[in-house]
Order: structure tokens, then C-alpha cells, then sequence
């Protein structure tokens, strides 16, 4: 992969110099850095923002009593799951109902691990279903799209509110659909 990037920059650094633009190059490579740097801490300074709050209730025992609330459906999705795994991956659950899918990343790294089987090739369909899942994220409030939406001076219209939670609500639905397959597959 890394001979691939290093074939791509030099190809395109040649194309620009046979082409003259010699002096639109190095302004971009000059403005690309900054530009990049000031969209990262615009983005990021959000996600790790809510990043913290999610460690603090973490750590306030809030998320166990919200695991506990959600227990029934984390119990009928993943039904052999460890005490310390249903934990993260209810942490994730609401990360992502608050919109606030990217802030919940660690758990869902540290759910998988503990998710893991002893055959590491192959993932458990609780893994799979769980990735589906936390990639549909339903998101009752999408906390993580309206701050982008602020930070570059978009309109933030909240008529429209409704309609992402229903694109998410469905696509979550679909997504618990498309992680039953493989399971059918193995019964019949």
C-alpha cells in the first residue's frame, strides 16, 4: 500500500511540473497542511469534548445503570456476551443514540476485543452484528452532525430532525436483517 501512495504523489508531482504548474504545487502543499490542521481541530475538538463526557459517565457508573436499562436488548442481540463487554458495547449504544458515534469508537474497540473468539480469523455473528450496528448507529439526536454543521457556518435546521432519526431508526433495522443471514445460512 505504501509503494501505491509513494507511486501516486510522485506520478502526480511529475504531471504538475510537465504541465507548468510548478507554482500552483507549492502553494497547495504550503496551504494543504494548514487548512488540514485547522479542519482537524475544528472537527476533533467536539468529538474529544464528548469523548471526555462519555469517560466521566463511564466512570460515574452512569453507563452500567444505562446497560442495565438496556439489558433486555442487549441481551436478545447479543446473548453471550461477558459482563464487561455488554458494559462497552452499551456504552457505544449510547454514544451512537446521541449521536455521537465517533466519541464511542474506544469502547467499541474494547467490546470487540473482549467479543473475540478463540478462533481470531473468523468474527462471531455478534461481532458482525455489532459492527453492523454500530455503523447504522440510530441517533435519536445527531449531536456529531449538527456541530460540523455550526463549525462551517451551515444552516442547522432542526425540521429536519425527524427524518434522521428515521433514516437511522430504518437503517439500523436493516442493518439487525443483514446480520441474520449468515446466521440462517448456518441453520439450513
Amino acid at each position: 500500500m505504501n509503494r501505491i501512495w509513494v507511486f501516486l504523489i510522485l506520478f502526480c508531482l511529475l504531471y504538475g511540473l510537465l504541465r507548468g504548474r510548478s507554482e500552483e504545487m507549492i502553494r497547495n502543499l504550503l496551504e494543504v497542511p494548514n487548512k488540514t490542521v485547522s479542519a482537524l481541530l475544528k472537527i476533533g475538538g467536539p468529538v474529544i469534548f464528548y469523548a471526555g463526557l462519555l469517560e466521566i459517565a463511564s466512570a460515574s457508573g452512569l453507563i452500567k445503570r444505562l446497560a442495565e436499562r438496556f439489558s433486555f436488548i442487549i441481551n436478545k442481540l447479543f446473548p453471550t456476551l461477558s459482563a464487561p463487554a455488554r458494559e462497552h458495547v452499551a456504552l457505544a449504544l449510547v454514544a451512537n443514540l446521541l449521536g455521537l458515534g465517533a466519541a464511542g469508537t474506544p469502547s467499541v474497540i474494547k467490546a470487540l476485543k473482549l467479543m473475540r473468539r478463540e478462533k481470531k480469523e473468523e468474527p462471531s455473528p455478534e461481532m458482525a452484528r455489532f459492527l453492523l450496528l454500530n455503523v447504522a448507529c440510530f441517533t435519536v439526536f445527531p449531536v456529531t452532525v449538527l456541530s460540523v454543521r455550526k463549525i462551517f457556518f451551515a444552516k442547522i435546521n432542526m425540521e429536519l430532525l425527524p427524518f434522521f432519526i428515521l433514516a437511522s431508526f430504518f437503517l439500523s433495522i436493516v442493518a439487525l436483517l443483514i446480520s441474520k443471514i449468515p446466521e440462517r445460512k448456518n441453520v439450513s
